[in-house]
């Protein structure tokens, strides 16, 4: 399988939204809804993110998952304000490659990048009461180091150490 992942240009944020919109559909209907499709729109996204934050994956080809990297998250890190971090956000991969390693795949390359930017950690939030999840991250070498309620969401903070 050929994988390659890339940042984003202008032409290709309704490709990265609509895999974020999958996503979000998909966790509705298994109960689990984390992300509302009005904060998925391409002017949404837009205003929250810059465009060279907003990367996707390809996997043979096809867009196959999302991920965004910032250089500081006042929302959910606001006192970790020292530029040693890369902060990870809306990591989503199109259902049909649900079990194709595209998860890893964005992590790890995460990890090369914030090597590369001579980064001390990682850092990413997720949802506290989803297990698998955090298993999931647990299983990437991440460590939760707190836990926090931020507006309406109970989350888990994650950091790894690059």
């Amino acid at each position: 399988m050929e994988w390659m992942i890339r940042n984003i240009n202008m032409e290709e944020i309704d490709q990265f939204a609509s895999i974020l919109k999958e996503v979000a559909e998909w966790l509705k209907r298994t109960n689990k809804e984390m992300w509302y499709t009005s904060e998925l729109t391409k002017e949404a996204l837009l205003e929250k993110y810059a465009l060279n934050e907003l990367f996707i994956g390809f996997l043979n080809g096809e867009s196959a998952g999302t991920i965004i990297v910032q250089e500081q998250d006042h929302i959910f890190w606001p006192h970790e304000n020292k530029n040693d971090a890369l902060y990870l956000h809306k990591i989503a991969i199109r259902r049909k490659y649900a079990k194709e390693g595209v998860s890893v795949n964005l992590i790890d390359w995460a990890k090369q990048q914030a090597k590369m930017q001579l980064k001390k950690y990682i850092r990413l939030d997720c949802a506290a009461d989803r297990p698998n999840l955090c298993y999931f991250y647990e299983c990437q070498g991440f460590q939760q180091v707190g836990q926090k309620t931020v507006g309406e969401f109970f989350v888990a903070l994650y950091e790894y150490q690059v």
